[in-house]
């Protein structure tokens, strides 16, 4: 239920933050200079996210109100490559715990030249669905985090309600 409220929001990090800025026209502006996104997006809402900490910027979500915009910005979003900007999925904090430990299996398995896929919680390797074993969590190197490779299918089976006829 809360990934689902999340759905049409964005994480936007790197952005230097000002005292009584308005948050919408620097997500505004960071999109048109960075992004070179020249149409004008609108939000249904933009806020920093926790407290204020001198010396750091906050992160700031928006809110997209249509999922067309959204795509468009992830798109636009290789162009931040190499710099300090990152934009992210917001997701609840149980969810990103997970993501967290799958990072970096991820990025093992990009160096491999593996077709890697993040999908909220679950990792997908070639195809196949990647657990990682909760019960030896440790603070130990995520590397070596035992692994179970699965074949299960991204589609349910069919269930027919007729028997075969031969």
């Amino acid at each position: 239920m809360k990934c689902r409220s999340m759905k049409y929001n964005l994480l936007f990090s790197g952005i230097a933050e000002a005292d009584g800025e308005n948050c919408e026209n620097v997500l505004k502006k960071f999109i048109q200079d960075e992004l070179q996104i020249e149409k004008e997006i609108p939000f249904a809402n933009v806020h920093r996210v926790g407290k204020k900490v001198s010396g750091k910027c906050r992160a700031i979500v928006a809110k997209f109100i249509y999922n067309k915009d959204l795509v468009s910005v992830k798109v636009a979003a290789k162009r931040l490559k190499g710099k300090k900007f990152w934009i992210n999925e917001q997701y609840p904090p149980e969810i990103e715990e997970r993501r967290r430990k799958l990072y970096p299996i991820a990025k093992q398995e990009r160096m491999k030249k593996s077709k890697v896929v993040l999908v909220r919680d679950k990792l997908y390797v070639n195809g196949k669905l990647v657990v990682c074993d909760e019960d030896s969590d440790t603070d130990e190197d995520l590397g070596s985090t035992p692994l179970r490779s699965t074949s299960q299918p991204n589609k349910r089976s069919r269930h027919y309600s007729t028997p075969n006829r031969d």
